[in-house]
């Protein structure tokens, strides 16, 4: 058999069965990717177990609340956050908001929240916001803490002492999502 009528035989089968493939591949990169914790809670929070009727959504009339009902805990801190910051004055720019790692927030009792990456809170409001490893976490003169179980607070941090302080107790925790 000739080369080009063996090309011209197989290659419809040889087309669809790499289709085939690069499907699985496609099918298998999306399972891991909703296999991480966070998406895998967003995925069974908004999509596999919805928890409000289509009635309860259409009763959230005001811009806020769908915001709050659409981001949950997370555009509420930020809220707090911008009114607490807007009623302070910064000589050094900007502020800059230390985080806490997801893993310190869990082994402390916090299992109503989860720390969103600093990108999502420079959407909600505005403000820079960096995890423990970033080079600016030197800088940081704000912090989110845990000050008891499922309680957490936005407070200034005052002195480099104060600072170190709470670097150290993240340090053994990894900051990511």
């Amino acid at each position: 058999m000739p080369f080009y009528l063996f090309l011209f035989v197989f290659t419809p089968f040889y087309m669809f069965y790499k289709k085939i493939i690069l499907f699985i591949i496609a099918v298998f990169g999306l399972l891991l990717f909703f296999k991480t914790d966070y998406y895998a809670n967003w995925i069974d929070r908004f999509i596999l177990n919805p928890n409000t009727t289509v009635e309860e959504q259409m009763s959230k009339t005001s811009v806020e609340e769908r915001k709050e009902y659409r981001f949950g805990n997370l555009y509420t801190l930020c809220q707090y956050m911008k009114k607490t910051l807007d009623t302070t004055s910064f000589k050094n720019g900007e502020p800059i908001v230390l985080l806490p790692p997801n893993d310190y927030l869990k082994a402390k009792g916090v299992e109503t929240f989860h720390m969103a990456e600093p990108a999502e809170f420079y959407y909600h409001i505005g403000v820079k916001t960096v995890w423990t490893t970033h080079p600016d976490a030197q800088k940081a003169n704000w912090a989110i803490i845990v000050t008891g179980k499922n309680n957490i607070a936005f407070i200034p941090i005052r002195t480099t002492a104060e600072r170190q302080q709470l670097l150290d107790m993240y340090k053994n925790y990894k900051p990511a999502l």
